[in-house]
């Protein structure tokens, strides 16, 4: 497990001689004013105590992540599964027209309990490039190929749904991906420890909770449905709001065993 920060500064800040002094490699993105200077690095890096405190002096963007090894996903007995790729906008590109023409509304102010109704559209097919999982903006939604769903009905992996997707251009169902959707939802099973910013709902009063970006996310096992393969939590996470993503140990090792990629696996701690 290691904790990886994504630093960006802006040229009025200066830092090009420290970082070159500290032969940190960057990124030097021109502006129409100016540019900024991006780079990943460690905290197990000699140098990350310096650049911490060079980004708190200067009020840098600092976005951090865990990434744990094939050999952590692969001990745990559940496992988040979080969309790391996106393909673009689903139709109609307006927000709260998209909202309102494919979820059944459940609280009108946060979102929280929408239910999709209809298959989700798109402008034309998608470009998986090299990825075999996508997602769309303003979703927490999760699409794959065809070769995907094959390696799971091989594998009877249970607890989810497919879904086609419409393709405006044709107004057909794609050819290049499904949607993979989750009806099971746990109990509520979040650690208190990892209730992190807790904000509720003025209409509807339900909670949401901090994106979790360090470490480990502990749930009670008792709280987790056991005889299938995938879930969501019951509590809401994020500005948007989402349900994380929960699969089991041997979902898990299919994605990492058959190297597909678009998504981010990180191990459960259960208490």
């Amino acid at each position: 497990m290691e904790v990886w920060h994504r630093i960006s500064f802006s040229k009025k800040d200066n830092i090009d001689d420290i970082l070159n002094s500290l032969k940190i490699e960057y990124k030097k993105n021109a502006l129409p004013r100016g540019y900024t200077i991006n780079f990943d690095i460690a905290e197990s890096d000699s140098h990350w105590p310096q650049i911490m405190a060079l980004t708190r002096e200067k009020n840098g963007f600092d976005w951090y992540n865990t990434i744990f090894t094939k050999e952590e996903i692969l001990d745990a007995e559940w496992v988040r599964l979080m969309p790391a790729f996106e393909g673009g906008y689903p139709q109609p590109k307006n927000y709260r027209k998209f909202i309102q023409s494919t979820y059944e509304i459940g609280c009108p102010r946060c979102g929280a309990g929408n239910r999709q109704k209809v298959p989700i559209r798109l402008v034309k097919e998608p470009n998986l490039v090299e990825h075999d999982f996508m997602s769309v903006f303003w979703t927490y939604s999760l699409f794959c190929g065809q070769h995907v769903l094959t390696e799971l009905q091989k594998n009877r992996i249970q607890g989810y749904e497919i879904w086609p997707v419409i393709v405006n251009s044709t107004n057909d169902h794609s050819k290049v991906i499904s949607q993979v959707l989750f009806p099971n939802i746990a109990q509520s099973a979040l650690s208190d420890d990892d209730k992190i910013d807790p904000e509720c709902c003025l209409t509807c009063g339900t909670p949401k909770y901090a994106y979790l970006r360090r470490g480990y996310m502990h749930l009670k096992r008792d709280g987790l449905i056991k005889e299938i393969d995938c879930q969501l939590t019951f509590e809401w996470f994020g500005g948007a709001r989402f349900r994380e993503i929960l699969i089991s140990h041997r979902f898990a090792k299919i994605i990492i065993e058959n190297n597909w990629q678009g998504v981010s696996l990180k191990p459960i701690k259960l208490i």
